[in-house]
C-alpha cells in the first residue's frame, strides 16, 4: 500500500481546507489544495473507455466554484458563480455527496451551491460549450437520479444536533420532472475571480461563467496605489478561442462596474490587469424576471394585516414517534395562547388530540434558545423608523420592512428548515441564514432574501418531506395544501422547502437613516441589497452636503461605488 507522501507546507485556513491530488500507482501529487466535493466522468461509476477520458472535478474557494478537468493529462480550471453563501463552511459536511451525475439518456445536473446547472456530457478542455443554470434551491440534496421516468433527488432536511425544535431528524425523496427545477429560485448567483488578489501583469485570469444569464454586472476595485487598465476577453464559442471585448480603466485606489448588454454572448469570461496590482473582480448575474409568485398556491393563509382572529399554531417534530406535535391556539396580548395540543400522524396526516411527549413544550417559546445553535442568546431583531435592524456579531445590519405590524415574540424568528442551515421569518421575509461552525452565531452578514410573502405566519417547520405553515385562515377554502382537522380547531399550509420561492420575489421599505442627526464623516449601518432585482435609494438632507455610496461584497474591504453631492 503506497504511503501518502503530499508536502504539506503551506496548509493554512481558511483556503486550504481540503485536497484534490492525483495516484500514479506509487505516489501521489498535489493538484490543487482547494475544497473539493466530486471527482467523475461521463461514465460515472463505470470504469473510462481509455486513459484520455476526460475527467471532471468540482470544488470551491471564497471567490467561486472551481470546476476542474483533466483531459489528455493535464488540468484546467473554470469558475462559476455561487447562488448561496451555505456551503462554503470549511467543516467538510458538503463534501459528501456525488454533485455531477447523468440523470436522462445523456442529460447531466450538476449541482452545486444551491444552483441546478445543465452540464454538457462531452465537457473537456476543448469542448467547453453549454454550461447553463437553470435555477436556484433552497433543499439540502445528497444525492440525485433518473427512476421508473422520474427525477429523483434525496433529501436531508432537518438533524438534531444542537436544534431542541426537532425531536427527531427529518428526511424524504423529492419525484418530479427535469422542468420543475427552473420553476424553483431564480438564476441569480454571485462569484469573484479576483478577491483583493495580487496580479501579475498581463497574465490572464481564470475562465468564468458568461452564459445563461439575462443581467451581468461586473463589479472592479483596485487595492492598489498604481492605476491600471483591465482587459475582457471572451470566449465566445467554448472552444477556446479568445477574443478582446473591452478594457476599463481602473484609477488607484478606485473603483468602476460594467453593465453587460444581453448582446453581448459567450460562454466564458477572462480578464488581464495591465500592472501588478492587488485587484478584486467581482460578478453579480441574475435572470431577467426573477418573480415566482404564485399566489393561488397559499391561498388560505392570513394576510399580514388579517381582520380578526387567526388560528395560530407552534409545531415540533416529535421526539417520541415519528408525528408532528402541533400546538394550536392564538395570538393574543402580543404572544401566543396554546389551547390544544395535537399529533399529526406521519402516515395517515390525520390529527389526534392530545400531548405524547414533554419535549415537545420546547417549541412554545418564540424566544431564543440560549443552547440553539441557529439562534442568540438574545432578541435577533427590532425595527425603528428608517428599517428593520440585526444586531450581530457582524455588527448592526439592516433589512427592509415589510407590510406587517404585530408583535415580534408571538412569531418563530428562526428555525431549522434544511439540514445545517436556517431560515428566518423577519418582518415579512423569509431569508436563507449561512452557518459557518456548529454553535455559533449564523452568517447575518452574508445572508440573502428568499421570499417576501406579507402574511401572518407565526411558525414553520419541515417534517416527513413537508414545509409546514402556521397561519391559516379559520374560514379559509380546502385546499390540497391545507392540512385541517374536522374539529376546525387546528390546519396547517403544507407544501415543499422550495415552494418559498412562490410567495413572491424579496421586495421591502427602509434605509440606514431617516430624520437622523449625522455627523461629518460617519458611516452608516450596512444595509442588504443583494437579491433585490429592482433597487431605488432616494436622500434628503436639510443643508448642503456630499454623500458616498458604498458596495460591500462579501469577506473583502467595502469599495467605493458613487460620490454625489445633495442639495
Amino acid at each position: 500500500m503506497a504511503k501518502w507522501q503530499a508536502n504539506s507546507t503551506g496548509m493554512l485556513w481558511p483556503e486550504k481546507l481540503g485536497v484534490l491530488a492525483e495516484y500514479d500507482g506509487a505516489h501521489y501529487r498535489v493538484i490543487e489544495r482547494k475544497q473539493f466535493t466530486d471527482v467523475t466522468t461521463r461514465h460515472g461509476i463505470h470504469a473510462v473507455p481509455d486513459d484520455d477520458s476526460p475527467l471532471w472535478a468540482i470544488g470551491w474557494d471564497k471567490r467561486a466554484l472551481r470546476l476542474k478537468v483533466m483531459d489528455q493529462g493535464k488540468w484546467s480550471t473554470f469558475l462559476l458563480p455561487k447562488a448561496t453563501y451555505n456551503n462554503d463552511p470549511g467543516h467538510g459536511w458538503f463534501t459528501e455527496w456525488p454533485r455531477i451525475r447523468e440523470v436522462q439518456d445523456g442529460r447531466f445536473l450538476m449541482d452545486m451551491h444551491g444552483m441546478f446547472f445543465d452540464f454538457p456530457g462531452d465537457f473537456s478542455a476543448t469542448q467547453t460549450a453549454g454550461i447553463r443554470p437553470l435555477g436556484s434551491h433552497l433543499r439540502y440534496i445528497p444525492d440525485f437520479l433518473h427512476w421508473n421516468g422520474k427525477l429523483v433527488l434525496a433529501t436531508d432536511e432537518v438533524s438534531i444536533q444542537g436544534n431542541p425544535l426537532a425531536g427527531q431528524p427529518q428526511s424524504n425523496l423529492w419525484m418530479g420532472e427535469w422542468e420543475d427545477l427552473q420553476h424553483w429560485g431564480p438564476r441569480s448567483a454571485y462569484g469573484s475571480i479576483w478577491l483583493e488578489d495580487a496580479e501579475a501583469t498581463e497574465a490572464p485570469s481564470l475562465p468564468f461563467l458568461f452564459a445563461g444569464f439575462d443581467q451581468r454586472v461586473l463589479h472592479l476595485r483596485n487595492h492598489g496605489t498604481q492605476a491600471t487598465q483591465v482587459h475582457l476577453e471572451v470566449d465566445r464559442r467554448g472552444d477556446g478561442q479568445w477574443e478582446p471585448l473591452r478594457t476599463v480603466d481602473l484609477p488607484a485606489d478606485g473603483y468602476e462596474y460594467v453593465l453587460f448588454d444581453a448582446a453581448e454572448t459567450a460562454e466564458w469570461i477572462r480578464l488581464r490587469s495591465a500592472q501588478d496590482v492587488r485587484l478584486t473582480a467581482t460578478f453579480h448575474l441574475t435572470e431577467s424576471d426573477p418573480d415566482r409568485a404564485e399566489a393561488d398556491l397559499f391561498a388560505g393563509l392570513a394576510p399580514a394585516e388579517a381582520p380578526g382572529a387567526v388560528p395560530h399554531t407552534k409545531l415540533y417534530p416529535n421526539h417520541d414517534n415519528w408525528n408532528l406535535t402541533v400546538f394550536a391556539g392564538q395570538i393574543a396580548a402580543g404572544r401566543f395562547q396554546a389551547k390544544t395540543a395535537f399529533e399529526l400522524d406521519k402516515f395517515a396526516l390525520t390529527y389526534q388530540e392530545g400531548l405524547r411527549g414533554s419535549s415537545a413544550l420546547r417549541a412554545m417559546g418564540t424566544e431564543p434558545l440560549p443552547w440553539a445553535r441557529y439562534e442568540m442568546p438574545q432578541l435577533i431583531y427590532g425595527e425603528d423608523e428608517a428599517s428593520v435592524y440585526l444586531d450581530t456579531e457582524a455588527g448592526r445590519l439592516r433589512l427592509p420592512k415589510g407590510q406587517g405590524s404585530y408583535p415580534a415574540d408571538a412569531l418563530r424568528r428562526v428555525r431549522e428548515l434544511q439540514s445545517e442551515r436556517a431560515l428566518a421569518n423577519i418582518h415579512d421575509t423569509f431569508y436563507e441564514l449561512p452557518l459557518e461552525i456548529v454553535g455559533e452565531e449564523p452568517r447575518y452578514d452574508m445572508m440573502r432574501p428568499v421570499a417576501t410573502h406579507n402574511r401572518l405566519i407565526s411558525d414553520f417547520a419541515t417534517w416527513n418531506g413537508l414545509l409546514l405553515l402556521s397561519g391559516v385562515q379559520a374560514e379559509a377554502p380546502d385546499s390540497p395544501h391545507l392540512l385541517r382537522d374536522p374539529s376546525g380547531k387546528v390546519a396547517l399550509w403544507a407544501g415543499a422547502i422550495d415552494d418559498l420561492w412562490k410567495l413572491g420575489k424579496p421586495r421591502g421599505e427602509g434605509g440606514v437613516w431617516k430624520d437622523t442627526s449625522v455627523r461629518a464623516g460617519q458611516r452608516s449601518d450596512r444595509y442588504l441589497m443583494t437579491g433585490y432585482d429592482r433597487k431605488a435609494v432616494e436622500m434628503r438632507a436639510d443643508q448642503d452636503v456630499q454623500l458616498t455610496l458604498w458596495f460591500i461584497p462579501p469577506i473583502t474591504p467595502p469599495i467605493r461605488s458613487l460620490t454625489a453631492p445633495l442639495p
